[in-house]
């Protein structure tokens, strides 16, 4: 049997004033990319428009940055700022 293991990422993401959870699904070790990806889908804002902070410092959008390079794991928050996109 071959069988698919995933990467599952708690991350608390503090937007406009409330905290949700997030959880990525990744085959790999999630990326920023994978990020921005996910918080596009969950809150609506384009990948263009995000600003992700992690202890106050900004993350930048490198599609191949591991998370873990930023030492984002799971149960960390994380901030993000944003304009909704009205689609």
């Amino acid at each position: 049997m071959n069988e698919k293991l995933y990467y599952y990422t708690k991350l608390q993401v503090h937007f406009g004033g409330d905290i949700q959870e997030v959880v990525l699904k990744t085959q790999n070790e999630p990326t920023s990319d994978d990020l921005s990806r996910s918080l596009q889908h969950n809150f609506r804002i384009p990948i263009d428009e995000q600003r992700i902070y992690y202890r106050g410092q900004r993350l930048h959008n490198h599609p191949d940055y591991l998370l873990s390079r930023y030492g984002i794991f799971n149960g960390n928050t994380i901030k993000l700022i944003g304009k909704r996109s009205h689609t």
